[in-house]
This record gives C-alpha cells, structure tokens and sequence, in this order.
C-alpha cells in the first residue's frame, strides 16, 4: 500500500488504497478525518498559532467532499501539560479546533490532547498513534 506523508504546516487528502500519517506533534494539532462510505483519509498537522489559515481550507474540503455523518474524527497533540512553554499557543490551538469542528457530530470525534503521531489506513479505516 502507497504511503502519503503530511507535513507540519500542511494537510492531505489520501484515497482508498493509500495510508496517510504524519510526524510527531506536541503543541501541534493532528486532525485525522476517516470517510467511512468513501473509504478516504484527510489528515492535518498544523500549528495554527503559528501557520494560520489551514486549519478552515481543511475543514471547508472535507465538508465540500463528504457527508459529515459518514466521517470518523481522531483529534491529538495539543500537548497537555501546562509545563510545556508553548501552553499558551497550545491553548490557543485547542481552541481553533474545538471552534472549527462544532458542525460535526460529537459522537464522531475523539478527542485526546497529547503528544502523538498518526496514520490512517484507507481500506480498514484503522487509525494509528504513537504517543
């Protein structure tokens, strides 16, 4: 299976027969959107603090290309430790997610601020994480 990377400041859109995944965030978001009926992966890494802008041309997309009852959501990084000296950007990053996901249905969105990676198969909808 072909692997398609997504890099800090970017996101992508993988098809059925590809895997997505992306390096490790810690103040960074990781938003992995998993279109069960299309069987396609959109995936972001994005300091929103930093970057701005990404964050509302990815969800326009996946909301242009897909039914939003049909999606799975795994949210990580933010990193949760108000020790680290980006909280402040960390907080402000949280914020723009949960902001920018409020159309979704909460029942499809899992949430868990912390440092990770990701990976999304495409055929089995099986997302991956190493924290």
């Amino acid at each position: 299976m072909m692997n398609i990377n997504v890099d800090q400041g970017e996101f992508n859109v993988a098809e059925s027969g590809f895997t997505i995944t992306t390096g490790y965030a810690v103040p960074c978001i990781l938003i992995g959107v998993y279109d069960k009926k299309l069987k396609k992966a959109y995936l972001i890494h994005e300091d929103i603090a930093a970057h701005n802008g990404k964050l509302s041309e990815f969800i326009e997309k996946i909301k242009a290309e897909s039914n939003i009852e049909d999606l799975i959501i795994k949210v990580r990084g933010g990193s949760g430790s108000k020790k680290d000296p980006d909280f402040d950007a960390v907080e402000h990053n949280r914020a723009a997610v949960e902001n920018s996901l409020k159309d979704f249905p909460k029942k499809n969105i899992d949430k868990l601020w912390r440092k990770s990676c990701m990976g999304i198969d495409t055929e089995t909808g099986k997302f991956w994480f190493r924290d």
